[in-house]
């Protein structure tokens, strides 16, 4: 998790999405190459595999580039037929008409002849092509009318053209170019002079200013928007890959805690089973009556262990617990013991002892019943005490003891086996402690304590 923070921390954004013109640097990249592989392309053009993630918000900026493109065409063929139009109110009589009229054309056509390519691919001889030939005939309609400005509001739709179709740099010396050369068609109409090119240099200084600021905040913005796109599939796809590994660490968890019921539980049983056949067959032939009551007691074990086997499938609180306190259910299991292995095991639960939660009463009884189980197998112990209490120290802890006079153990060697493991890790995930104390020869007591809150603080 620390490394994947910091994955974040360093990682850089990228700036293009995959299936996009790779730019140096983000900054140079035109108002619609922010867009590139997007505009006017149909799903056989787009190539396999190459776009964004279908949903993604890349997907959505590119959605929404593809209901702009043609917006974008209506406007200017209608800025184009609305000149056409408005060249009946341009004097000079009908030639004049038709040269302006033809030279609206000619931008038309050559729009549609370029505006694909230059929409997918921005930049290039193709863009320098276009805007050359449409703005020399921007400046013929100009000279044609003698100075008519009557269809210059379609520079509201070239202005943009040149920052869309060119990085910011080549469409920065474009603008001055063409403003410049828009001046000087001004200053040859009204008559080459000081006096006339003094009087359009403000216009031409001022329409540069504005150009600029236009097409500064047109790419900015559509390059931020791209940026954030990017970031917010980025931070989705690393939510799910977080998704993806908290569920495999829960599949693992639940893994865990079913060995350890499995263990606690069904082992202790088939244990308990092996030992009882055994017996039965030492018996065979000296006591009948014998081996009737531990085929009686074979059976009952068999029986609860189907149970717990029902009880595990079915995520139910263990057998003893059912329709049991946790009192009753700890010197049922201490009964059994004895039973089972002749070894005394008595169960001493404090007077008046109160209701537990639910999971502590299972972590309590299990923890009982693999500490037994361990006696059973290693101690060699004549007596066996188990006890439970609740310690009310301002913490709400439950503590319960199982001591043996067995053989005893060396603590600090490690058995490597799963009991001692599963009791420690099933009293830690209930916010719990557990403690095994042992010498060689001077028996072995385990304890753990549970808080009576699933919240509350583990003990030392």
């Amino acid at each position: 998790m620390d490394r994947l923070r910091t994955d974040l921390r360093s990682a850089d954004v990228p700036v293009e999405a995959p299936g996009r013109r790779v730019s140096d640097d983000g900054s140079r990249r035109s108002f619609f190459a922010a867009a590139a592989d997007i505009a006017t392309r149909s799903d056989n053009t787009r190539p396999a595999g190459n776009g964004p993630a279908p949903g993604s918000s890349m997907a959505k900026l590119d959605d929404w580039w593809d209901r702009i493109i043609p917006i974008w065409h209506v406007l200017y063929l209608g800025l184009l037929v609305l000149g056409a139009v408005s060249t009946l109110f341009v004097g000079g009589g009908v030639e004049t008409r038709l040269i302006t009229v033809g030279l609206l054309a000619v931008m038309g056509a050559t729009y549609a002849a370029f505006a694909r390519r230059l929409f997918e691919r921005p930049g290039g001889l193709p863009a320098f092509t276009y805007l050359t030939i449409t703005w020399l005939c921007l400046y013929a309609i100009y000279i044609v009318t003698s100075g008519d400005t009557s269809v210059f509001f379609v520079l509201f739709a070239l202005f943009p053209q040149i920052w869309a179709f060119l990085s910011p740099r080549a469409a920065t010396v474009t603008s001055v170019v063409v403003i410049l050369g828009l001046a000087l068609t001004q200053v040859h109409v009204a008559g080459w002079g000081w006096e006339s090119a003094v009087r359009h240099a403000p216009e031409a200084i001022m329409q540069t200013g504005l150009v600029m600021l236009v097409g500064i905040l047109m790419v900015g913005v559509a390059n931020q928007a791209e940026r954030r796109a990017e970031l917010i599939d980025e931070l989705e796809s690393t939510r799910s890959e977080l998704a993806e590994t908290e569920r495999v660490r829960g599949v693992l968890a639940e893994r865990e805690r079913l060995a350890h019921e499995i263990h606690d539980t069904l082992a202790q049983g088939f244990i308990s089973i092996l030992t009882l056949s055994q017996a039965i067959e030492a018996s065979l032939e000296r006591d009948a009556g014998q081996v009737r009551d531990r085929l009686a007691l074979l059976e009952r074990t068999a029986r609860e262990n189907l149970a717990e086997t029902r009880a595990l499938v079915d995520a139910l609180a263990p057998v003893d617990l059912q329709g049991r306190s946790l009192a009753q259910a700890l010197t049922t299991v201490a009964r059994r013991f004895s039973t089972e292995t002749g070894v005394r095991a008595d169960a001493d639960v404090a007077p008046g002892m109160v209701t537990l939660p639910v999971f502590a009463e299972i972590v309590l009884l299990r923890t009982a019943q693999e500490a037994l189980s361990n006696i059973r197998k290693h101690a060699g112990a004549s007596q066996v005490r188990i006890s439970l209490s609740v310690v009310d120290d301002g913490l709400g802890m439950a503590t319960m003891t199982v001591a043996d006079d067995g053989v005893g153990f060396d603590t600090t060697q490690d058995s490597g086996g799963f009991g001692l493991r599963g009791m420690r890790t099933r009293a830690q995930q209930a916010g719990g402690g557990f403690e095994v104390s042992s010498t060689p020869g001077g028996g072995t007591t385990v304890r753990v304590h549970v808080p009576m809150n699933p919240g509350g603080p583990t003990p030392r």
